[in-house]
């Protein structure tokens, strides 16, 4: 039986900044705009699935389902298929992605990162980043965010 390539976190990922800025070879700057497409990974469910999770807050499979209109009971061994994952730990993980991005490029506070994933209190994201980062969010943000962010990143 042919396997196939299970669908990460990264692949459907997009990204929470507006732009950022690239150097090319001959030292010219440019800005690109980093979250106009949604990443095509062959899958109309993750594809979906990555496009809510950019453009809500939700954490929770059954409010992923009810957005997409499908049943959770359907939704969750869905994306365990396709990821390889529990439909709850990829959300999860979706989530830490978008708190790292805006922990290392935005000066927003944890409490406002915190509710833009999802979360109602600063102190869960904390918590989940010491079990997966084995870091807090301040130190993640104090070794990832260069000096220089505000010029390096749109995210307004």
């Amino acid at each position: 039986m042919a396997r196939f390539k299970q669908i990460t976190v990264d692949m459907i990922y997009i990204s929470v900044l507006k732009e950022k800025l690239e150097v090319r070879e001959d030292g010219g700057m440019y800005w690109v705009q980093t979250n106009a497409i949604v990443p095509r990974v062959g899958s109309i469910i993750m594809e979906s699935i990555g496009w809510v999770l950019r453009y809500s807050r939700y954490i929770h499979v059954r409010d992923v389902a009810k957005r997409l209109e499908v049943d959770e009971k359907e939704l969750s061994p869905c994306i365990h298929l396709l990821t390889g994952q529990l439909a709850s730990e990829f959300l999860v993980a979706y989530r830490m992605k978008q708190a790292k991005e805006w922990l290392a490029c935005t000066d927003l506070t944890v409490t406002e990162i915190a509710k833009r994933c999802g979360m109602k209190w600063q102190s869960v994201l904390t918590e989940r980043f010491k079990k997966l980062e084995n870091t807090t969010p301040t130190e993640y943000r104090n070794t990832h965010r260069p000096k220089n962010f505000r010029e390096l990143y749109r995210w307004k």
